[in-house]
């Protein structure tokens, strides 16, 4: 268990395996045992059986001269195993398929990192071909020298082989560090001694040869092994091999993640940016779960007046005299007090006598004008004596204002419509246009000031108040009293900081979380190299990710869907500018592809990065963090399937139009007497949906088909418009120009935002009463004992 918790904590804190550099991607097996390569940026990658390992022409060893050979000297089968220096790679394959030979294995060397002539010696450099921080030692009097000719590997190896019986490579504090077990003499040298340093014995990138752009060599075969392997492959010349490429899964299952997972957050998105016409849906269906207003001072009905709410002698009934401290108490939303003089505010009550019962209340909701009028008998328990039951009894005055099923639509014509609440944005062709014109400049500002990480700090202080709204927020309002303290009304105290007024403890809580959250994963970001190695980081960019989404599509909304065509039609031809365009002006870069990948590749070579993966050139080049991002799974290259967050919120906006049309309408049949029809049964959301996910599975196969990144929207904006035009044809005119259905949802909502449906008027009643109201739609049971008022 303690294990398991250890490397656990080690995958947190520093990361997946992540590889940097020229990764081996050949497997050449020989006499059953496997030594794994590395191709180059040319030749063949296709698997070949039954060759033959040979050692190349005596008279040029190195493949580097440049007279013409006998083609029959080898045949197919044979591989030359030939050792690093003298020429480029791609030479010695050509002239190894020139010979008649198949390819080329070429072997790393101490001796081919030394260069010169008769009259001076080239040294290995620094950082490059050897690393003293991994061990040094001084050589004093070594039994060879330096002076021309140059290096001779053959008389000076066997020295600078740390596991030789013979070696002279023998560092002070036997240091482990110096994986390649070699020594390199460098240019620090002296009369009679030398320095030696720890050589670097790594897969090299083996790149092109611009002096054979004409010649045809994709049939050949080159590939490079180390020093230490050559060591036993030296001594299996004439042996048979097997070379293939290694595997790796070309449709990752990441992809099918990653796919899934961005469909889900565009459907999850698009579903909560209606949460309001849902929440009055619910309300008005529901009412017994709506809002209570308790009155404090309570008086008897027959204290009363049935007409005009004054008692006997003329005065103001209690209910009157404290209608301005009714408290409203919602239990599903947080409501604020209202202050109302309107001597009708407590209702109207009538009294009338019901055959065997208590009398029943006729009652009209003054808030709400277009309440029915029910009349409800008041029934006492089950366990009541019937000598209980037959006494006269003062009852109490217990109101319920039940909405209407379907109100006029003539009443709510006064109600504003224009906006929900503070913060939406109604979309319109301006702002799709000024959308363009802002990420446009915002996109060339990124690719000549390079501000990257300015815009991540941006990027994760707004995602983290995203995941303090959306994730800790409801999970900390869900925690048990404590004390009968709850952190949803708790203020720690009241206090009102930057114009914020009633912070409490679910503020802070939820924020102090969110914003620790983001700071640690900032951190992440600005201290590793490789931040995509680490879990914690690509899980809470994820969720980042997700949250921010959803937010975006719940404040930016399109009324219609020609605001949404010119909008997506921008963005697909701005995709295409910027990524296939952009190159034929900017110097062959895509401006799209260098800002995403945070300024494009590291200006030093993979070599360099493999031997120091932490150096700060090395970590150039990481894709900036506004998308998705879900690691290979099963490929040795790592890596990661990546996707912006602009494929999932642009798309996601007329995917949040349908959402919230198919909710608008559902509010507004069953709650007004408008004939609500639409032509499509079921809704679009649905469909819209599907789109969506074909679209982007299109994109994702065409980036395995093609071996390249491509533009998502370019799959996903023909797709869903056409889904949208095809299903929604014979109402396309209302949805071009923009469904009038919101208008009335809009008014909905906010008339079930503005009205109460229950009012309770408590008379002084015995310690213990229980009462329970029925009506057609449900019932409300209030419970007091001992003055502590429960609602239920």
């Amino acid at each position: 268990m303690r294990n398991c918790l250890s490397i656990l904590i080690k995958a947190v804190v520093l990361g997946l395996p992540f590889v940097v550099g020229k990764v081996p991607d050949a497997e050449v097996r020989v006499n059953g045992v496997l030594y794994r390569g590395s191709y180059g940026n040319f030749g063949s990658r296709s698997t070949y059986e039954n060759l033959t390992l040979r050692e190349p022409p005596q008279d040029d060893g190195l493949l580097c001269l440049n007279q013409t050979f006998k083609s029959n000297r080898y045949n197919q089968k044979d591989v030359l195993l030939v050792p690093r220096g003298n020429c480029s790679f791609q030479f010695k394959m050509f002239k190894a398929q020139s010979l008649g030979a198949l390819g080329v294995i070429i072997y790393n060397t101490l001796e081919s990192r030394y260069g010169g002539n008769k009259t001076y010696v080239t040294y290995p450099r620094n950082k490059f071909d050897y690393e003293c921080e991994n061990g040094k030692i001084q050589i004093d009097d070594p039994p060879f020298d330096l002076d021309p000719p140059t290096y001779d590997g053959n008389m000076i190896d066997p020295y600078m082989l740390m596991d030789n019986p013979n070696t002279l490579c023998k560092f002070e504090d036997d240091s482990r560090t110096c994986e390649s077990r070699r020594c390199i003499l460098t240019n620090q040298t002296s009369k009679n001694s030398y320095t030696a340093c720890c050589a670097w014995d790594i897969h090299v990138d083996m790149s092109r040869d611009d002096r054979l752009k004409g010649e045809n060599t994709s049939n050949s075969l080159a590939i490079f092994v180390t020093n230490a392997q050559s060591e036993k492959l030296l001594s299996l010349i004439g042996s048979m091999l097997t070379i293939r490429a290694r595997f790796y899964p070309h449709f990752n299952i990441s992809l099918i993640i990653l796919w899934l997972l961005a469909t889900f957050i565009t459907a999850l998105a698009s579903w909560y940016s209606a949460k309001d016409y849902r929440r009055a849906n619910f309300k008005l269906t529901n009412p017994q779960r709506g809002i209570a207003i308790e009155v404090p001072n309570r008086a008897p009905i027959s204290e009363i007046s049935v007409e005009n709410n004054h008692n006997s002698e003329g005065a103001m009934s209690p209910l009157e005299q404290n209608v301005d401290g009714l408290t409203l108490q919602d239990r599903e939303d947080s409501q604020p007090s209202i202050n109302n003089s309107n001597d009708n505010a407590a209702g109207i009550i009538e009294e009338s006598s019901l055959e065997g019962g208590a009398p029943p209340l006729q009652v009209q909701d003054p808030l709400d004008p277009l309440s029915i009028q029910t009349q409800i008998p008041i029934r006492r328990e089950a366990d009541r004596s019937p000598l209980e039951m037959s006494q006269p009894r003062e009852a109490t005055a217990e109101t319920i204002f039940t909405p209407s099923l379907r109100r006029p639509i003539s009443e709510l014509l006064n109600i504003r419509s224009n906006c929900i609440h503070d913060g939406i944005v109604t979309l319109n062709m301006l702002h799709a246009v000024s959308f363009i014109i802002l990420a446009s400049i915002i996109l060339l500002l990124l690719f000549y000031f390079k501000f990257y990480d300015i815009v991540t700090v941006l990027y994760g202080v707004g995602c983290s108040g995203c995941i303090s709204q959306l994730i800790f927020r409801p999970m900390y309002s869900v925690l048990p009293k404590w004390k009968r303290l709850s952190v949803d009304t708790a203020l720690c105290p009241k206090v009102s900081l930057f114009g914020l007024s009633d912070i409490t403890l679910l503020d802070i809580m939820a924020g102090f979380s969110g914003y620790t959250v983001g700071a640690f994963w900032l951190t992440i970001w600005f201290i590793s190299n490789h931040p995509y190695s680490n879990i914690f980081y690509w899980i809470i960019q994820n969720v980042m990710g997700a949250c921010i989404s959803i937010v975006f599509l719940d404040l930016l909304r399109l009324n219609s869907i020609k605001v949404a065509t010119v909008l997506l039609v921008a963005v697909f031809l701005y995709d295409i500018f910027f990524v296939f365009i952009s190159p034929l002006i900017f110097k062959g870069k895509s401006i799209m592809v260098t800002v995403a990948t945070g300024g494009g590749a590291a200006n030093v070579s993979v070599d360099y990065c493999e031997k120091y993966p932490n150096d700060s050139s090395c970590g150039e080049g990481q894709p900036l963090p506004m998308l998705l991002n879900i690691p290979r799974i099963g490929d040795f290259r790592s890596g990661s399937s990546l996707l912006g967050l602009g494929d999932v919120v642009l798309p996601g906006l007329l995917l949040s139009f349908t959402a919230r049309l198919d909710e608008a309408r559902r509010l507004v049949s069953e709650h007004t007497n408008m004939s609500v029809q639409s032509t499509l049964r079921g809704g679009y959301t649905l469909w819209l949906i599907i789109a969506y996910a074909f679209g982007l599975l299109v994109a994702y196969t065409a980036v395995v088909l093609m071996k390249q990144a491509q533009p998502a929207l370019l799959y996903i904006v023909p797709t869903i418009m056409c889904t949208m035009i095809i299903v929604g044809w014979k109402e396309f005119g209302e949805l071009w120009k923009g469904p009038s259905i919101f208008t009335w949802a809009d008014r909905l909502v906010r008339y079930c935002d503005s009205h109460t449906f229950f009012a309770h008027d408590f008379a002084t009643v015995a310690e213990s009463i229980d009462e329970e109201i029925d009506d057609e739609r449900g019932s409300v049971r209030v419970t007091e004992l001992n003055g502590a008022r429960e609602f239920t």
